[in-house]
């Protein structure tokens, strides 16, 4: 069974089952020190997933194609 997002707790007061996140990314996005703070926190892993990318082109060979052309390549059997 779900349950409803507004109850009364037991203070007899109406509150709501708003998980406690998204109201830390609402603040963060409403201001510009939040926005701030939040593209700073995103910076390392997206540094991180391009950095791994870079490594792996400089590994394997890269074979630039025109666009629209399909990709194929022969087996190597041998």
């Amino acid at each position: 069974m779900e349950e409803h997002p507004v109850f009364i707790n037991s203070k007899g007061e109406i509150s709501s089952r708003k998980p406690p996140f998204q109201g830390i990314l609402s603040g963060l996005f409403n201001s510009p020190t939040g926005r701030a703070q939040l593209a700073a926190s995103m910076a390392a892993p997206i540094r991180r997933n391009l950095d791994y990318q870079g490594i792996a082109r400089k590994i394997f060979q890269v074979q630039q194609l025109p666009p629209g052309a399909s990709f194929i390549y022969d087996k190597d059997t041998e």
